[in-house]
């Protein structure tokens, strides 16, 4: 019947067996850790924080009866009274918002009952402590007697039911306290930990048992598994003996195909031999252009002085241009000068007729003085064209120069683009010598993969007809391990 039974089976039962004792193992423990957390949250939610607020009320109620105490001093002041009774109504405040904390949490009965015989107690005394204040407060009035008012203070607290009624509501409060300390910090916390003690040692017995019945459960499903498979690897152990043949047999055709790959190789290594040249031939073209650049980088060079020479000249023109302008206002006046001399030398003339003999003299001289003036007005016009012409001349080679420039900005702009572009093909020309250097040796790699890649086709083309006979053999054994795993059908 076991053999039958198919190893998924087994394999499945077993480990199912083992879950469901570890599930069991995991609810215990998750049913302790509830527990423990459930009495924790009671312990934080609740126990230390009704701890903490009767405290603050014991605390408070003693704050209460030190104020009530200091006000019996018959030579307080008035600002000591004032805060006193201020510290009175904060610390009043505090001690009730302690108790309206306290009875928001759930209660036993014997600490419900506890905590009403203190409130009535505390309700005995707030009404003492009310009268008490009440008299306090003629401290404030200038007119009594504060001796008196001091020593009858003294007596009512000291003396009358104010003191008997503290002490009552006093020892309950701490009743009360005693039983929330001993209950919620003695014994929740001692339940907590048997209840600890007690899982963890179910938990320590189950997870022994869950051993025994584990190791007893593998070494059922090993010795159910290990006799068939033992029969199938004796198979596969004769089939791996056969397969070894075969590989010698492989090892031996590796020989023949190192002719086939020395061929390879010299291909391989002629192809190397030619990216060598095209690298030599890259490095070249490099050389090259970096000296077309520094070329480039010396014209435009020059080119800019002989823009900045250009300019000069320009200026100077311009400056000619404006001297002769300067001229030929000089030559107009000059011209002017002549023509005005002309006019007086021909009225001095006709003064000189005039005169008769007496003025044959003075009018040989006018006469001269009228050619003198004609010759300055022609002198004048000849120098006033030649001063024209040498403007137009000024001008045009002020033009020509200004084109002279434009084109020489031109040729600097064009310069410095062929400049990149050299520089283009120079960074182009090193990532092509990189790229050769990189192809080279992807050669050399090419070249052992290639013979790696022909002698194992080789071997495997060898060694397949041996390999095909054996499979026979494993095939039967996978079968016979089939039936093992899925059972017999």
């Amino acid at each position: 019947m076991a053999k039958k039974v198919s190893l998924s089976f087994k394999l499945i039962g077993g480990f199912a067996g083992i879950a469901l004792l570890t599930l069991f193992v995991g609810l215990m423990g998750w049913y302790g850790i509830g527990a423990i957390s459930k009495d924790l949250n009671l312990l934080g939610k609740e126990s230390i924080p009704n701890i903490v607020n009767l405290e603050v009320i014991k605390v408070s109620q003693l704050e209460v009866r030190v104020i009530l105490r200091t006000l019996m001093n018959p030579y307080i002041t008035e600002n000591v009274v004032k805060t006193q009774f201020e510290n009175l109504d904060k610390t009043r405040k505090q001690y009730q918002d302690a108790m309206e904390e306290y009875e928001k949490t759930a209660q036993t009965p014997e600490e419900k009952k506890l905590w009403e015989d203190f409130k009535l107690k505390l309700s005995v005394s707030a009404k003492h402590n009310n009268e008490y204040v009440e008299e306090a407060k003629k401290l404030l009035d200038k007119t009594v007697n504060k001796e008196e008012l001091a020593r009858k203070l003294y007596k009512m607290n000291m003396e009358g039911e104010i003191r008997e009624a503290f002490f009552n509501q006093f020892q309950a409060l701490n009743k009360t306290l005693a039983y929330v300390k001993d209950y919620y910090g003695v014994k929740i916390v001692d339940d907590s930990i048997k209840s600890g003690e007690r899982l963890n040692l179910i938990i320590l017995i189950i997870a022994a048992v869950s051993f025994i019945l584990a190791i007893l459960l593998g070494v059922w499903i090993a010795r159910s598994i290990s006799k068939p498979v033992g029969a199938i690897t004796a198979d596969l152990f004769s089939s791996s003996e056969s397969l070894q043949s075969a590989a010698n047999q492989v090892s031996t055709s590796s020989q023949e195909l190192s002719s086939g790959a020395a061929e390879l190789a010299s291909s391989v290594e002629e192809m190397t031999s030619s990216l060598e040249e095209l690298s030599s031939i890259i490095e070249s073209n490099t050389k090259n252009i970096n000296e077309s650049e520094i070329l480039m980088q010396s014209t435009m060079t020059s080119s800019m002085t002989t823009i900045r020479k250009m300019e000069d000249m320009t200026k100077a023109m311009a400056e000619i241009n404006q001297s002769s302008e300067q001229v030929k206002r000089i030559i107009k006046v000059i011209d002017d000068i002549a023509f005005q001399t002309n006019i007086l030398a021909l009225n001095a003339a006709i003064e000189a007729a005039r005169a008769g003999e007496a003025g044959k003299g003075f009018m040989v001289v006018a006469e001269q003085v009228k050619n003198l003036a004609q010759k300055s007005a022609e002198a004048a016009k000849e120098t006033e064209y030649l001063i024209e012409n040498a403007l137009k001349n000024t001008e045009g080679g002020e033009r020509t120069g200004k084109e002279a420039a434009e084109k020489l900005k031109k040729l600097v702009t064009m310069t410095a683009k062929v400049s990149k572009i050299l520089q283009e093909v120079n960074s182009a020309s090193k990532e092509q010598l990189r790229g050769a250097n990189q192809v080279n040796e992807a050669s050399v790699q090419i070249n052992q993969v290639v013979q790696t890649a022909a002698s194992s086709s080789e071997e495997l083309s060898a060694s397949g007809e041996e390999l095909f006979e054996h499979s026979e053999t494993i095939l039967s054994a996978v079968e016979e391990l089939n039936v093992l795993t899925e059972g017999e059908k």
